[in-house]
């Protein structure tokens, strides 16, 4: 793996959880360590690239990203549970809370022990507040235990 991988909306928007069409979609791509996107990505293609460490270095790779199964041989991109928290962390940044609480509305079929895990990883306080926030919200079945791994109130 080169360190970068499809991250947040779009990765969400890859495994089937997709919210709105864009007219122009924005690729986000996240990046791990000092990767670099070369010139040529950055001038033909609509890119978002973030350079942020938001997990503990203790997720194995398979937990964190995987390709898709309908495209073996394409981008590594980040697990749906691993997404999720990406576009938290947007929140508020280059993403809107309406439509990001819309994506995660109709996110049900996340594994739960995996959010959990993603959770406890997770080192941005916003994005582990507004996924147990909104997970009790939504009542999905793992908002319990996501309240409890988040150690939250």
């Amino acid at each position: 793996m080169s360190g970068l991988h499809v991250a947040g909306k779009t990765a969400l928007a890859r495994h089937g959880y997709l919210q709105n069409v864009a007219f122009r979609e924005t690729t986000i791509v996240w990046a791990k360590g000092r990767a670099q996107l070369p010139e040529w990505a950055r001038t033909r293609f609509n890119l978002r690239f973030c350079v942020r460490h938001l997990f503990e270095g203790n997720l194995a790779v398979q937990d964190r990203v995987c390709r898709l199964p309908d495209r073996e041989d394409g981008p590594w991109v980040s697990q749906p549970e691993i997404a999720l928290l990406e576009m938290l962390s947007e929140v508020g940044v280059t993403e809107g809370v309406e439509e990001t609480r819309n994506i995660m509305e109709g996110m049900v079929r996340v594994r739960p022990s995996r959010m959990c895990q993603a959770i406890a990883a997770c080192k941005m306080v916003k994005a582990v507040r507004l996924c147990v926030l909104w997970a009790a919200e939504f009542k999905f079945e793992w908002a319990a235990a996501a309240r409890e791994v988040g150690a939250l109130p």
